[in-house]
């Protein structure tokens, strides 16, 4: 899965957690956050970020497997392509 984050205000901090080799994630926090992963059931790859307050948030995705859903939260909100992780509204 290839993407990106955009934040309105820039990024505070970001920890890459469980990442492998093959994994990719950009380190600056002022350009949206580019990420490359690949992942196999039953493993997960993820980071965190923090943001500034009130920054307001857009996830892309711009390459994902065939069949594969997109989604988000805790309870697996099916979402598009290009998500509000906060309301899984398309982005504007």
């Amino acid at each position: 899965m290839l993407g990106s984050i955009d934040s309105s205000e820039g990024f505070l901090s970001l920890s890459p957690k469980g990442l492998e080799s093959s994994d990719s994630l950009s380190t600056s926090l002022t350009l949206p956050l580019e990420f490359a992963m690949k992942t196999i059931n039953p493993w997960r790859d993820d980071f965190d970020f923090a943001l500034q307050s009130g920054a307001s948030l857009c996830v892309n995705i711009t390459d994902i497997d065939a069949g594969v859903d997109i989604l988000a939260g805790p309870d697996r909100t099916p979402v598009g392509t290009s998500f509000n992780p906060e309301t899984y509204a398309a982005c504007l």
